[in-house]
């Protein structure tokens, strides 16, 4: 297959893993376009094809793609907990990228996407509200547990959220 018949997902992984490589030696703000290029195997005109001059959104993307693939939509009956537990295994799987954002100062991208994340795909009553609780929760546990180094597994991680909330 030719470069250019490549699909455009294929082409955005690509250039998002590209990045991530990058920035395990260098700064994120030195880190030009051009060289993303390179590693990737596409021309410049196909970044911009895809994204604006900005490599936070391909940052953003990269997140945003794995979230979809990873996080199912939670309903009224489903099992809250469960689906938190998929969640942090999602954000376990990709913890060498979370933490190279950490360390590169980038790690609000990735709360961003998780905030808006669990807005999208928490379906319980439309409430907005609640929504908004169980995605600043999240974001908060997630900052904390990236920060650590990820010391704790999913698992453990979720016991010790309950222990913590749901004491009788």
């Amino acid at each position: 297959m030719r470069r250019k018949d490549c699909p455009a997902e294929f082409i955005k992984e690509c250039m998002a893993q590209a990045l991530f490589q990058i920035m395990q030696t260098k700064k994120f703000e030195d880190v030009t376009i051009s060289e993303i290029c390179k590693v990737a195997g596409f021309g410049r005109t196909t970044y911009y094809h895809y994204f604006t001059n900005r490599t936070e959104e391909l940052i953003s993307y990269y997140l945003n793609k794995k979230w979809s693939e990873k996080v199912p939509v939670f309903h009224e009956g489903d099992d809250g907990v469960e689906w938190i537990k998929v969640i942090l295994n999602a954000y376990y799987l990709y913890r060498e990228q979370l933490t190279l954002l950490y360390k590169q100062g980038l790690l609000e991208i990735a709360l961003d996407v998780t905030y808006k994340g669990v807005q999208k795909t928490y379906s319980v009553n439309n409430h907005p509200y609640f929504a908004a609780w169980v995605a600043g929760a999240l974001y908060g546990v997630i900052r904390e547990w990236v920060k650590g180094s990820f010391n704790v597994t999913p698992d453990e991680l979720v016991d010790t959220v309950k222990s913590t909330f749901c004491k009788n």
